[in-house]
């Protein structure tokens, strides 16, 4: 398995903003939750498409074991 590395602009861009002067804490979304503020907020729409499209995915998943399960088990007679 091959896995990516990130690229050399993301590196340099990073380094090029400590530089200026940018403050890299202030773009970590991890210090909002570390200074004790409310976790964010999931919008219910995105939550019921996504857990629509979960259960289209697993119906799918399981009509297509049935499939193969039905055609083993022909073969099998």
């Amino acid at each position: 398995m091959h896995t990516r590395r990130p690229s050399v602009e993301y590196h340099s861009g990073v380094m090029a903003a400590a530089a200026r002067g940018a403050d890299l804490h202030a773009m970590n979304h991890d210090s909002q939750q570390l200074a004790g503020d409310t976790a964010p907020e999931i919008d219910e729409r995105f939550l019921s498409e996504w857990l629509a499209y979960g259960f289209r995915e697993m119906g799918a998943y399981l009509d297509k074991r049935a499939r193969f399960a039905a055609y083993l088990d022909s073969r099998n007679r």
